[in-house]
């Protein structure tokens, strides 16, 4: 009883504070619209123009869209209401006594808290908006008493326009309200108009943004609609949000999700209701109407008789006409006969025709190819004529070209030979005849290279297959000192360390070290 009586209370004081904060604001809202049209009036009056425009107002009668304060107020009374239902689904969940109370009790301390911030932001909204309302009032109280008559009148049409559309506008949504109680087939279903209420209280997105709104649903998808997951997730992803107003708008989305669903089955099942009263109705229609049945099965059992008459003598009439052809064909052998004869007189003349195109044909053909292969033979026979002479000319330039060398060569000789002290010496001599000895020699050898190879290799081989044939018999003294004997690598280790010995270690410190260290293994290399 408590929880109502206080949630009355604070819907009453909220439903108060939030009128008259609208009032005072549509009253402000209109006043600065007149007062700018008037402005704008006596402007044009001055500069000598009489056309004027009235302002509509932009924004709807509740809160104007371009205030935003007015906005800032419907957000708080937004998160008050969403308050409220939570307190209203604490009362309705089954909690122990102290549970109950103490939930209850903390819940309505918040929503006092909230209310009381709210009545004094509202009342201080409320006395600054009255304050400037009489302002305006007063502004424009002074220049309308100096306004020329049609300015005057030009103000006081614009006030009866507004009037006018405000007063269409309640007409309109009155008439609406009576057309949907009228008709009770076209009224809405409970369900739907809970729904569009609740979308209209709210919005589809909840108040929120809508890149937030599609972040949140992309969270709660992907959590697969787990709204508890989702908030842990939206917490961390959605920095910009506090997490009440993300717990808030999942309560939110889950009663709007809700709703959907109850509308969805709500038309589903009106659907199927009107199917089966449309269905209902069919059949009592034809079961009020059995007379005119019976009439449309007589006029179907008459038109089927007609139909079957003229069936009937449409056989008749085809009998006749096959009947009289087979007397036309019996009366008159002969004229198929003359008929046949001509068919086989032209049948042979065609034949004949083809016979002769095609021997025709065949004679093309072969004058066709006569003149080809002559064709063919002349230009065979052009060919062979071009090379010979291409031959003859190839032949004789390079017999024009050996005749200019050799005149050249003869030339170049009587040349050297005429110059004094120009012959070869007695050293040249020998040495040009030593080199064709050696030329000579060397062109021997290439010639007996071949023979010498296979001489050489066959000697190779006899006597690898001598050496074969002998039997090993290799013998080793024994050398017993030699099995104790140091072996190399280890006589190598052992000097290496001998070395190492002789020289000073260094302490493995990097600014002691004396020299580039070289492994053990390379140590003596």
């Amino acid at each position: 009883m408590f929880v109502h009586k206080y949630q009355r209370a604070v819907h009453g004081s909220l439903e108060n504070d939030a009128s008259a904060a609208n009032r005072a604001a549509e009253s402000s809202s209109k006043e600065r619209s007149s007062q700018a049209n008037s402005q704008t009036q006596l402007k044009q009056t001055d500069l000598g123009s009489t056309r004027v425009q009235p302002a509509v107002p932009m924004s709807s009668p509740d809160l104007p869209a371009n205030s935003e304060e007015g906005r800032l107020w419907a957000r708080q009374a937004l998160l008050l209401h969403q308050k409220l239902q939570l307190v209203e689904k604490s009362c309705c969940t089954p909690l122990p006594d102290s549970r109950l109370a103490s939930t209850c009790a903390e819940e309505a301390k918040l929503a006092a808290a909230e209310l009381a911030k709210l009545q004094v932001h509202l009342r201080t909204n409320v006395s600054a908006i009255k304050h400037s309302v009489q302002e305006v009032t007063k502004a424009l109280q002074l220049p309308c008493k100096g306004l020329n008559p049609p300015v005057r009148q030009i103000v006081e049409n614009m006030e009866k326009i507004e009037q006018e559309i405000t007063a269409f506008r309640a007409a309109q949504h009155i008439k609406l309200q009576e057309l949907s109680h009228e008709d009770g087939d076209r009224a809405l279903v409970p369900e739907v108009i809970e729904c569009d209420e609740f979308v209209e209280a709210h919005g589809v997105t909840g108040g929120w943004h809508p890149d937030d709104h599609a972040e949140f649903l992309r969270i709660l998808s992907s959590c697969r609609g787990d709204y508890s997951h989702a908030i842990l997730i939206a917490t961390d992803q959605l920095l910009s949000i506090s997490r009440d107003d993300i717990v808030h708008h999942a309560r939110w989305h889950a009663e709007y999700d809700d709703l959907l669903v109850r509308k969805r089955v709500a038309v589903a099942q009106w659907r199927a209701r009107k199917d089966a009263e449309r269905a209902a109705a069919a059949a009592a229609k034809q079961a009020e109407e059995p007379e005119s049945a019976r009439q449309a099965q007589q006029q179907q059992q008459a038109l089927t008789h007609q139909q079957r008459l003229q069936r009937l003598a449409q056989q008749q009439q085809q009998q006749q006409q096959q009947q009289q052809q087979q007397q036309q064909q019996q009366q008159q052998p002969s004229m198929n006969q003359q008929c046949l004869h001509h068919w086989e007189v032209q049948k042979r003349t065609v034949q004949s025709w083809r016979e002769r195109r095609q021997q025709e044909e065949q004679d093309a053909a072969g004058t066709q190819q006569q003149t080809k292969a002559a064709q063919q033979q002349e230009e065979l026979a052009a060919r062979r004529a071009r090379q010979a002479t291409a031959k003859q000319q190839l032949e004789m330039y390079h017999h024009v070209k050996a005749r200019e060398r050799r005149e050249h060569e003869q030339a170049e000789c009587k040349r050297v030979q005429s110059r004094p002290g120009s012959g070869p010496s007695a050293e040249q001599l020998l040495r040009a005849e030593a080199r064709a000895q050696e030329m000579l020699q060397r062109q021997a050898d290439l010639r007996l290279a071949p023979a010498v190879l296979l001489e050489e290799r066959r000697r190779r081989q006899l006597a690898l297959a001598q050496q074969v044939a002998t039997p090993f018999n290799a013998k080793a003294a024994s050398e017993e000192g030699r099995l104790h004997r140091d072996t190399s690598a280890f006589s190598s280790r052992k000097e290496v360390l001998q070395m190492d010995g002789l020289t000073a270690r260094d302490s493995g410190f990097i600014r002691h070290v004396q020299a580039k260290s070289i492994p053990a293994w390379r140590q003596g290399l």
